[in-house]
């Protein structure tokens, strides 16, 4: 589980966005694509065509998440969760958007509510 250190912002009544910066030399004017697990390459315009890449990075956030138990029937569960400001959220979708003169994923996230099935596994994880 990530704690969240990212700039956010309610979305919905059970959403949240969670804004993570890029480590990137990319500037506005380039093409993000994203591959993989969590790499994002970013071309040079025009894009497809001749492909120039600009830079390569990796987010720290994914939609595979983190392992966080081996007890729901028997199946080690690994899960995408942010911890944020007292609440347990679950990632559903990203990508990657140019904010603030940088480029970011923006992820969007649910609650998670107290009476889903995980939520007595998790609880010692969250340390609630």
């Amino acid at each position: 589980m990530w704690r969240n250190e990212f700039e956010s912002e309610p979305y919905g009544t059970q959403g949240m966005i969670f804004y993570e910066p890029l480590p990137t030399i990319a500037t506005e004017d380039c093409q993000p694509y994203c591959c993989l697990i969590r790499t994002t390459i970013f071309y040079k315009k025009p894009w497809p065509g001749k492909l120039e890449k600009i830079d390569k990075v990796q987010s720290q956030w994914d939609l595979l998440g983190h392992r966080f138990t081996d007890e729901i029937d028997g199946w080690a569960c690994v899960a995408p969760f942010v911890w944020h400001s007292d609440e347990l959220y679950e990632l559903h979708s990203g990508k990657v958007i140019w904010r603030n003169d940088q480029w970011h994923k923006k992820w969007t996230a649910r609650r998670v509510s107290t009476d889903d099935r995980r939520w007595p596994l998790l609880e010692n994880v969250c340390g609630s």
